[in-house]
């Protein structure tokens, strides 16, 4: 029995419209990547100076939830590596801010997990400006006289855009 989405998946591949085939993708550099094809008007995760990519087949990553296009995810595997890894980590920080908020030590610890895992992933700032914009504008919300923390804010506004 077919249900209303099957059967518009069928005549969507049938008629061109929309491939439901998983791009060629070498399995040594892709890991734990659960993806599933989007339809032809998403917007891919993987941004630059000008702004998004121009592709329109998009597939969606279903560990971060956010699409891709099949050039990046063919040519750039281990970028999406890379960006997935910086999701899932900065999900779990975001987490430990509210966990953390009652105790000072380990909100302290918590804030400087961000800025070094923003720092360590400025070759993506353009990808993943939103995180820098956010990490930016709340810098000055916190009144730490933590040496290492300051220091990590100082190289932090180093970076430019």
């Amino acid at each position: 029995m077919y249900t209303i989405m099957n059967l518009l998946q069928s005549y969507i591949s049938a008629n061109g419209f929309l491939e439901y085939e998983k791009p060629k993708i070498k399995p040594e550099n892709i890991k734990d990547i659960n993806i599933k094809p989007f339809f032809n008007k998403g917007v891919c995760l993987l941004k630059n100076r000008n702004g998004n990519c121009p592709m329109k087949q998009t597939y969606i990553i279903e560990n971060i939830g956010k699409c891709v296009c099949e050039q990046h995810l063919t040519s750039n595997p281990e970028r999406i590596m890379n960006l997935i890894n910086f999701y899932k980590k900065i999900n779990v920080y975001i987490k430990r801010i509210f966990i953390y908020k009652d105790n000072k030590e380990y909100f302290i610890e918590n804030l400087k997990d961000i800025l070094l895992l923003v720092i360590n992933y400025k070759k993506y700032k353009y990808t993943l400006a939103e995180y820098f914009y956010l990490v930016d504008s709340n810098l000055d919300n916190f009144d730490i006289q933590d040496d290492e923390y300051l220091a990590l804010v100082d190289y932090f506004k180093s970076i430019k855009f």
